[in-house]
C-alpha cells in the first residue's frame, strides 16, 4: 500500500529450526533484499488508445502458447491435456485441446466485437487453462483477467495496432508452477480492426441509378439459448425490419436451431439515393400464455444498404451473422454464439404485369381496360379512436383523370371499377407515365395524399402493343416522399390492378359498310 516509486533495501538473517543459522565465521548469515513499489504493467503495452474513438470495433486475439504447465494427469508418463477457454461478455471461445504435454502452441484467434468503441467494455475476459480429462471432469489449471478498463482502451485503439504480452496462470491466488518449476504462462496476441461489412463480396457500382430489388432470404439461426421451462427449448421466428415495415417468418416450435429459407423483398425506388434507415432482423420466442420474449437481434447499417442495392444486378453473396442483446452477443444453450445465415442477391424491381407481353409490330387504335380491385394496409389518416381512413384512387393518363368511389373509414378496401385508357396508334407509344394516387377523403379539410405509384410510359407502349385479350393482375406498393407507405398494420399499403387489352369499339357497331356502294353519300349526323 506503500506510494509508487517507494523503495528500500534490508538485511535479514537467516533462521533454521528457530535458530540464527551462524557462519563459517562465527557471525549471522545474512541476505540483504532490495524492495521497490510499482504499478502492475499495462497488457500489451504498445497498444495505445487513440483518443475519441466510437462506432463498431473487433479485438482480435490469438492464443499463442501455454508454457510451463504442472504434471496433471496420473502414471510415470501422465502430463497435461491443455486447452484454453476465453470468456468475453458472457461468450466463452474456446480452443482445441493438445494431448500429453507441458508445452503447447495453439495460435487460434477469436474475433471481440463491440458495437460502440466509445462505451467501452463492461466485464473483465477471462482465460482459464484446463485439463482435459477422459472420465472424469476436467481440472481447472489456472486462470487470469485482462481487466475491463484496458479492454475498453485497446478497443479505442488505432485501426491495425497489435501486440503480445506473456500472461502468469494463478490459481487459489497463487502463481500456478509448472512440471519444471518454472511460473506457468500463456502468451496473447492481440490486433485492433474494424468489424467487417456485411457480404464483403459484393461491391457498389458508382454509377448505379434507378430501382432496385434486394431479396433477402432468412435462412437459418443455429445456437439458440434455452427460453422455455424445465421440458422446452425455444420457440424461434425472425422478424425483418426495414423502413418502418415488418417481415415476418414463420414460427418452429422447440428447437435450439432451425431453417426457415424464407425470402423478402426490399425495393429502392432510386438507387442514387441512401437507405432511409438500417435493416434489422430481430429473434423471438413466440409463447403460448404470455408476450412473446426478444432473444436478440443483428443490424445491417444504411450505410451498407445502400451500398449493396448499388451493386450489379445478380450479385449474390451468404453472411452469418452473431446475434446481440442489450449491446453482448448472445450465448446459446451449447456456450456458442447464436448465430443467423441470411442470402441476399440484388435484383431488377420485376416488369408491372409480366405475363402480359407485347406482340410484335402492332398499330391502330387500341384500348388498356384497368380495374383497381383493391387497396390493402392502409395507414390510420383520420383522428380519434375509431378514425381510420376514407381512401379513393385516382388514375391519371394522357392528362386526364379517372377517379373512384369513396370508402369510408376502413383499412381495406374493394373498389373493382374499370376504367378505358384510348390510343389512336399502338405503334407510337405512350408519352407519359400512368399515375396512380391514393387519397383520404375529408369532410371539412382539404383531401390527403396518402401515396402514390406509376407505370412508365414505356411499359404502358408495351401493354398496348400485347394481343387482344391478354390481361394480368399486379399488385403495386404505395410510395410517399420516396419511402414505402406502412399500414396501420406494419404491413406495406398496396394497390391490386388489373388489365386487359382490348380493341377500341367501333361507332355505330350495327351499321356494317357494304363492298359495292360507289358513288355520292350523305351522312346525316344528328346531335342528340
Amino acid at each position: 500500500r506503500a506510494s509508487i516509486g517507494s523503495s528500500a533495501s534490508e538485511t535479514f538473517s537467516i533462521v533454521a529450526e528457530g535458530k540464527a543459522v551462524v557462519g563459517n565465521d562465527k557471525k549471522l548469515c545474512e541476505v540483504v533484499l532490495n524492495v521497490k513499489v510499482c504499478e502492475v504493467p499495462l497488457a500489451f503495452p504498445t497498444v495505445v488508445p487513440a483518443g475519441e474513438v466510437s462506432g463498431p470495433r473487433r479485438l482480435e486475439v490469438t492464443v499463442e502458447t501455454v508454457k510451463s504447465l504442472p504434471k496433471m494427469d496420473g502414471g510415470i508418463f501422465g502430463k497435461c491435456d491443455p486447452y484454453v477457454v476465453l470468456s468475453f461478455e458472457g461468450v466463452e471461445h474456446r480452443t482445441q485441446t493438445h494431448k500429453n504435454t507441458y508445452d503447447a502452441e495453439f495460435n487460434e484467434t477469436f474475433a471481440l466485437d463491440v458495437d460502440d468503441a466509445s462505451k467501452g467494455v463492461r466485464s473483465d475476459s477471462l482465460v482459464t487453462v484446463w485439463d482435459w480429462d477422459t472420465a472424469s471432469k476436467d481440472d481447472e489449471v489456472g486462470q487470469f483477467s485482462i481487466p475491463a478498463a484496458r479492454l475498453s482502451e485497446l478497443f479505442r485503439a488505432s485501426i491495425g495496432s497489435s501486440g503480445s504480452e506473456t500472461f502468469t496462470l494463478i490459481a487459489d491466488g497463487r502463481v500456478v508452477v509448472g512440471h519444471d518449476r518454472n511460473k506457468c504462462t500463456v502468451v496473447l496476441h492481440v490486433k485492433v480492426c474494424d468489424v467487417p461489412v456485411a457480404f464483403p463480396n459484393i461491391t457498389p457500382s458508382s454509377d448505379a441509378k434507378g430501382p432496385r430489388r434486394l431479396d433477402i432470404t432468412v435462412a437459418s439461426v443455429a445456437h439458440l439459448p434455452k427460453m422455455d421451462g424445465m421440458f422446452g427449448r425455444c420457440d424461434p421466428y425472425a422478424v425483418l425490419g426495414y423502413e418502418g415495415l415488418e417481415y415476418k417468418t414463420a414460427t418452429v416450435k422447440n428447437t435450439y436451431e432451425c431453417e426457415w429459407n424464407e425470402t423478402f423483398s426490399l425495393d429502392s425506388w432510386d438507387v442514387s439515393n441512401d437507405a432511409a434507415s438500417d435493416c434489422v432482423v430481430t429473434l423471438w420466442d413466440w409463447d403460448a400464455a404470455s408476450k412473446d420474449d426478444e432473444i436478440g437481434s443483428l443490424k445491417i447499417p444504411a450505410s451498407r444498404l445502400s451500398e449493396l442495392f448499388r451493386a450489379s444486378i445478380g450479385s449474390s453473396a451468404s453472411e452469418t451473422f452473431s446475434i446481440v442483446a442489450e449491446g453482448k452477443a448472445v450465448v446459446g444453450n451449447d456456450k456458442k454464439l447464436c448465430e443467423v445465415v441470411l442470402n441476399v442477391k440484388v435484383c431488377e424491381v420485376p416488369l408491372a404485369f409480366p405475363t402480359v407481353v407485347p406482340a410484335g409490330e402492332v398499330s391502330g387504335p387500341r384500348r388498356l381496360e384497368v380495374t383497381v380491385e383493391t387497396v390493402k394496409s392502409l395507414p390510420k389518416m383520420d383522428g380519434g379512436i375509431f378514425g381510420k381512413c376514407d381512401p379513393y384512387v385516382v388514375l391519371s393518363f394522357e392528362g386526364v383523370e379517372h377517379r373512384t368511389q369513396t370508402h369510408k373509414n376502413t383499412y381495406d378496401a374493394e373498389f373493382n371499377e374499370t376504367f378505358a385508357l384510348d390510343v389512336d396508334d399502338a405503334s407510337k407509344g405512350v408519352r407519359s407515365d400512368s399515375l396512380v394516387t391514393v387519397w383520404d377523403w375529408d369532410t371539412a379539410s382539404k383531401d390527403d395524399e396518402v401515396g402514390q405509384f406509376s407505370i412508365p410510359a414505356a411499359r404502358l407502349s408495351e401493354l398496348f402493343r400485347a394481343s387482344i385479350g391478354s390481361s394480368g393482375s399486379e399488385t403495386f406498393t404505395l410510395i410517399a416522399d420516396g419511402r414505402v407507405v406502412v399500414g396501420h398494420d406494419r404491413n406495406k399499403c398496396t394497390v391490386v390492378l388489373h388489365v386487359k387489352v382490348c380493341d377500341v369499339p367501333v361507332a355505330f357497331p350495327n351499321i356494317t359498310p357494304s363492298s359495292d356502294a360507289k358513288g355520292p353519300r350523305r351522312l346525316d349526323i344528328t346531335v342528340a
